[in-house]
């Protein structure tokens, strides 16, 4: 079950990357909104967003992508790279749980992150198992 949810993720946060790329494209205004002083759970958020990030974005949105592609990627391998990607991915989803009332939900990513985490080994990759047809 662990490892279904595992490779769940990671095709996940593959998606989400290839999301950002679209949205990037199609609408980047849209991230400057994506913390504003109403919405954030945190003021410091506000003001990191809109003094650090936002003059920075086009820069932040390729960091943002390559993160997302490298935790989805890795969490489909095996062994330590699972477990690291895991771990950046629960630090991620906990960070963007104050930054308003939609990221609030990222407390159950991050407790399924952390419940992964905690788990085996991970000794086969999900390569491995598409070439074994052995997925779950």
């Amino acid at each position: 079950m662990r490892n279904f949810v595992r490779v769940l993720f990671g095709l996940f946060f593959i998606a989400m990357a290839i999301v950002n790329i679209r949205v990037t494209i199609n609408n980047p205004d849209l991230y400057e909104e994506f913390i504003t002083e109403d919405t954030a759970l945190l003021p410091v958020y506000y003001s990191v967003w809109h003094n650090l990030i936002v003059p920075g974005l086009p820069y932040f949105l390729v960091l943002l992508v390559v993160f997302e592609f490298a935790i989805g990627y890795f969490m489909l391998t095996q062994g330590k790279p699972v477990k690291w990607s895991l771990l950046a991915a629960t630090v991620f989803t906990t960070a963007l749980v104050p930054a308003n009332s939609y990221t609030f939900a990222n407390i159950i990513l991050t407790v399924i992150l952390v419940w992964l985490l905690v788990a085996d080994d991970y000794d086969r990759s999900f390569f491995d198992q598409i070439k074994q047809r052995h997925v779950i």
